[in-house]
């Protein structure tokens, strides 16, 4: 395999051209915390706000590299990303000399091929100055190098007027290092001599290098998410202090805060906090912190209830029931909560939808529009409104909400489609094409939806149906026959009065067909499934059968009457 050139040039072909120029920005920030070239691999550290990441790439070819940086970028989508690209820039700038000669870096008796290793990186973009320490992997034996080291414990200083300091977005942090020769800011350690440390000051320590820049600092001055990742580092530690003297208190334990929840007379739910004998510090970060007293604890609250921590807030009725279903629960489970409601005390239902079915077109080409109505409120079935709320609330009812039934919308436009509807486009839209399936939906379909639904014609097509169509609908006879039975006789007959025998219906319907022409021109519609229908009505029955028509007994009067009102006879 021919040697690898790492280049510009390289890392443009691999990662495009605004990739490089958005790595330069991070290099020229000095954010990229170390880089090493060491073909195939690539690697280095990459500071990104209060996070570094662990960056680089393994070039096989000059059009082939794997991203190795541990970023969201790279872990989800599997791109190249700027923080690997901007590894391979800063390995390219030649080291600047040092301005004095270093000292050599200390090495453990013992082990005289290399130091031990920190917990991170010792290559960096500067000339670092860091504490040397044992890591913490490293096993104790009587001949390990850890015992040749000197314990070292860090302790943390902060500001008495840390909450003023806070408040005006930056803030002082000390760092002191003690030892058996005593307390000294611990910058003065680095590179002195290699330390034992406690796992709570490698955390602390891992911390507070990465927002010095590699450095182990004496001082730091961060900003207020800066001082909320110090605060993770530091959850527990034993020697956090104000000033001197004054003991601080980190804990991962999140702190209830008191909260009231009230049911507005207009339907809105106000939050403000209860009153307090001292208001909280507010530290903000990734996660929220407070300094209450001399106590550091974390707040888990719903990102919509944040703003009570610095005044009340009030949720919109129209963004009600999404707090009741998913930010009250939370709310409940991380405050101590106060409230004059429930969630039980609120009525959240779907309402069911009137229907109201539009046509258009002809014989040819058969265009519907379907809308469902919910009160005054019109939505286009199966069409989402940009921007709509998902509960409408109910005017006269302050505890009550409904929402759209998009079940039954869907089921709605797939009972269209089940009868050769295609559809629906972007505007709601659905389309039947060709003379016969046209027919068959007229026939078949078409009175049940008007006796289900609002169904309106376009003019054009009204009086095209008007004009070319009848019904053939069934017609009924009953003549009493005795105390036991009754006669029944069925004839069919359009709208118009043309009588068409029975037997011609059974004809037309085993040839598969649902419409004749008539004597007068116009198109006769057989409803196939109301004759299916009727002949099920009459064999539940059980009639005698005869030229005349059936013999039903009086027992199955109620039934058979019933049956055919059902069906609009």
């Amino acid at each position: 395999m021919p040697q690898i050139v790492l280049s510009e040039k390289l890392l443009a072909g691999l990662a495009g051209w605004d990739v490089v120029k958005q790595a330069r920005t991070i290099v020229a920030e000095n954010r990229v915390l170390s880089s090493s070239w060491e073909p195939p691999l690539l690697r280095g550290v990459v500071q990104a706000g209060t996070s570094s990441f662990r960056a680089g790439l393994a070039i096989r070819r000059e059009n082939d590299a794997e991203n190795l940086c541990t970023c969201r970028q790279s872990r989800e989508w599997g791109t190249l990303c700027p923080h690997s690209i901007a590894v391979g820039i800063h390995a390219l700038k030649p080291p600047a000399p040092p301005a004095s000669p270093s000292p050599p870096i200390q090495t453990l008796p013992g082990n005289s091929k290399s130091p031990p290793s920190p917990s991170r990186p010792l290559i960096a973009s500067k000339d670092v100055r860091r504490i040397l320490r044992v890591p913490l992997s490293t096993p104790h034996q009587p001949d390990s190098p850890s015992n040749a080291a000197e314990p070292l414990a860090v302790h943390v200083v902060l500001p008495p007027n840390l909450a003023d300091a806070l408040a005006r977005g930056r803030a002082t942090v000390f760092f002191e290092g003690r030892t058996s020769r005593g307390s000294v800011p611990l910058a003065t350690l680095a590179e002195t001599r290699t330390f034992t440390l406690e796992p709570s000051d490698h955390r602390l320590l891992d911390a507070a290098e990465s927002l010095a820049a590699g450095d182990t600092p004496a001082m730091l001055q961060v900003s207020g998410s800066d001082f909320a990742s110090l605060l993770e580092a530091l959850v527990d530690h034993p020697r956090v202090t104000f000033g001197k003297s004054q003991s601080a208190r980190i804990e991962i334990t999140p702190w209830r805060i008191p909260v009231r929840a009230l049911l507005l007379p207009t339907g809105e739910i106000e939050l403000r906090l209860k009153p307090l004998p001292k208001p909280p510090v507010l530290v903000p970060g990734g996660r929220l912190w407070v300094l209450n007293g001399a106590k550091f604890c974390p707040i888990e609250l719903p990102e919509t209830c944040r703003p009570l921590l610095s005044g009340s807030v009030r949720i919109p009725r129209s963004a009600v029931p999404a707090f009741l279903i998913s930010a009250l629960p939370a709310l409940q489970a991380a405050t101590e909560l106060e409230s004059d409601f429930a969630a039980a005390d609120f009525e959240l239902r779907p309402e069911p939808p009137r229907f109201v079915l539009h046509l258009s077109g002809g014989l040819a080409s058969l265009t519907a529009q379907l809308h469902a109505t919910y009160g005054p409120r019109i939505v286009t079935a199966g069409v989402s409104v940009p921007n709509d709320p998902p509960w409408m609330p109910d005017p006269a009812n302050i505890r009550r909400y409904t929402a759209r039934d998009t079940g039954a919308e869907r089921a709605a436009l797939h009972r269209l489609q089940r009868h050769g509807f295609s559809g629906p486009d972007a505007q709601g839209r659905l389309h039947l094409a060709g003379q016969n399936p046209i027919l068959t939906f007229f026939a078949r379909e078409y009175p049940r939806l008007e006796r289900e639904w609002q169904v309106t014609l376009e003019e054009r097509l009204e009086r095209s149906t008007r004009q070319n169509f009848e019904r053939i609908e069934p017609r009924f006879a009953i003549t009493p026959s005795g105390e036991q039975w009754f006669d029944l006789q069925v004839s069919y007959a359009t709208s118009g009065g043309e009588r068409l025998p029975a037997a011609e219906i059974q004809r037309l319907l085993r040839g598969g067909q649902n419409h004749t022409r008539l004597k007068n021109g116009r198109i006769a519609l057989i409803d196939t499934g109301a004759v299916e229908e009727l002949e099920e009505i009459l064999v539940d029955t059980a009639p005698d059968q005869h030229a005349g028509g059936y013999r039903i007994r009086q027992s199955h009067a109620g039934f058979l009457q019933a049956s055919l009102a059902q069906q609009g006879w």
